[in-house]
């Protein structure tokens, strides 16, 4: 639960292993989210308006590049069970004429109407599924049945046309014989065959959570998160740990359940992690296991995760686009045998606190700390800088033509030094690097955004304590645990180092222009919004929301 009053709905036609403590038929397809409200004005705590003062430079372009992408505001509020005026009556002509990618309305085994997107068709069944459940509940229904009530034929931008081409080449052979020679002629024969195969444009289901400290910037993210509907609250289920049981919402979330309006309020889920040791110990935040097994614990024991396709571990300070992950996940191979995860970093590298000395000529040295990998090394730019303030200040004042840049190996700044009359250069570099992992210089697991399929969390739901007994211990991160954990119980690892920037893993994610679905990290509110606003200007960049699976012409 994003806290302790998260509401649970109802499964398509049940499930008895899954323990749920409440179906809520009043919200057809919620999949375990009080974000995901199914009609305008059912949750009255979502701010809409994505206008902030800490960048109003972006405000109305923002607000119309995502009216454009996510629909009207009437539009954001209809989900899975929500209506869709183009259904229309079934017929027994309609029965027979249905056909991969049609819509209909289903009575589901539980007697509640469901949204279906038809997958499969033969003469006398046709296979169905749920909108905004996981695979895991499509059957197959026959077309006379009473349970099919309404259906459309589908629009065109819900559908993906696969156009394959067969080339058969036939030789024919010729032997005519006379007295004293014989004359071969051969023949040869091109066909070429075009199979044109259309599949439904399905919606992948994805659940998100995230760890954070009480004590810091993290709790004031999740909550920004919250009050603009964006992040792990654009996901179709959430849940938020930290260390205390806390306030998300500013308030009591209203709700209609039943005929009757009911109040929750948001907190976090609390978990027995000691956060605040890195207070007295900085790098203590990387070696991080124990805490999100606690996380992982209980997300396993909540249930939920098993509505959805997949489930999205994400930092705090990670810029999230659902939307566009959605859309991506798309391509992904069907969940089958121990599942799949993806590799979202270019790199396995080790996290490490670097003290970074630095020498004045004529001045005593001095120096600075910064977080990064192992990989990391640093050096003063040959060039000096003045388009900062300082760097301007300095050319002002004849110390030079600007400010000296100390910058890492890939060019980009970490750090300010002095006016350029003064001589300086990188001196030594003192890494701490706490995670004890070996490293790879292959793609692996990012904590910022780590991706897991149904069946692979089912698989370590059931084997976790081959995992614990790997002999890694504590001291290593735990995107590099879950990762050899992955690996361990024989899970398909997909390449994903697209859909993630990150500066621990070669990215420039102050961009945020660029096609990703996540960018990390951004500490503070004012950096975080500037971000999203960034993101959501791009308008190439495909999307699908839950709203768009309701309109003829979505082109999310």
């Amino acid at each position: 639960m994003a806290g302790s009053a998260r509401m649970l709905d109802e499964l398509p036609h049940g499930v008895d292993e899954l323990s749920t403590s409440e179906l809520d038929e009043e919200v057809p397809g919620a999949v375990g989210g009080w974000s995901r409200e199914r009609a305008a004005g059912r949750a009255t705590c979502r701010g809409r308006g994505l206008a902030f003062a800490a960048i109003a430079i972006f405000a109305a372009v923002l607000l119309a590049a995502t009216m454009r992408r996510m629909g009207s505001a009437a539009t954001r509020g209809i989900a899975s069970g929500g209506d869709l005026v183009s259904l229309q009556a079934a017929s027994a002509a309609d029965h027979k004429l249905m056909d991969v990618a049609w819509r209909a309305w289903v009575k589901s085994k539980t007697g509640h109407r469901r949204q279906v997107t038809i997958t499969a068709a033969d003469p006398e069944r046709v296979k169905v599924h749920y909108d905004g459940f996981p695979s895991l509940f499509d059957e197959w229904i026959d077309r006379d049945s009473d349970r099919i009530v309404r259906v459309a034929t589908p629009a065109s931008s819900l559908t993906t046309t696969l156009t394959t081409s067969t080339v058969t080449t036939t030789t024919e052979t010729t032997t005519t014989r006379t007295s004293s020679t014989s004359t071969f002629t051969t023949t040869t024969a091109t066909t070429t065959t075009s199979t044109s195969t259309t599949t439904p444009r399905r919606y992948t289901s994805v659940f998100c959570f995230t760890l954070a400290r009480s004590d810091n910037h993290e709790l004031a993210l999740v909550r920004l998160q919250l009050e603009k509907s964006i992040g792990l609250f654009d996901c179709d289920g959430q849940m938020v740990f930290s260390d205390v049981q806390t306030w998300l919402s500013q308030g009591p979330t209203f709700m209609q359940l039943q005929g009757r309006s009911q109040p929750m309020l948001i907190e976090t889920v609390p978990v027995p992690a000691n956060l605040h040791d890195v207070k007295a110990n900085p790098l203590a935040k990387w070696t991080n296991v124990k805490d999100y097994m606690e996380c992982w614990d209980r997300l396993i024991a909540d249930g939920r995760y098993k509505w959805h396709d997949w489930v999205a571990k994400v930092d705090p300070d990670t810029v999230f686009l659902p939307g566009r992950l959605r859309d991506r996940l798309r391509t992904a191979p069907e969940d089958s045998g121990n599942g799949f995860y993806y590799h979202t970093c270019k790199w396995a590298p080790r996290k490490c606190v670097h003290t970074v000395n630095v020498q004045r000529d004529g001045y005593p040295d001095w120096g600075f700390q910064i977080a990064g990998t192992s990989k990391d090394q640093f050096h003063v730019r040959p060039t000096c800088d003045d388009s900062t303030s300082k760097g301007k200040y300095c050319r002002r004042m004849g110390w030079g033509s600007g400010e000296h840049v100390i910058e890492n190996q890939d060019g980009h700044k970490v750090y300010a030094g002095n006016c350029c009359t003064d001589h300086e250069t990188v001196k030594n570099v003192l890494s701490k690097c706490p995670q004890q992992q070996t490293e790879s210089p292959e793609s692996g697991m990012s904590g910022a955004l780590e991706l897991l399929s149904r069946k692979a969390v089912d698989v370590y739901a059931t084997n976790y304590r081959l995992c614990k007994e790997n002999g890694y211990g504590n001291d290593v991160g735990e995107e590099f645990f879950m990762q050899a954990c992955m690996k361990l119980l024989r899970a398909t690892s997909l390449h994903g180092t697209e859909l993630l920037s990150d500066t621990y893993c070669g990215g420039v994610p102050n961009d945020c222009s660029t096609a990703e679905v996540a960018f990390h990290p951004f500490k503070t509110t004012e950096d975080y919004m500037g971000c999203v606003a960034k993101a959501v200007l791009n308008l190439k960049v495909p999307e699908l929301h839950d709203d768009l699976l309701h309109t003829q012409q979505a082109d999310g």
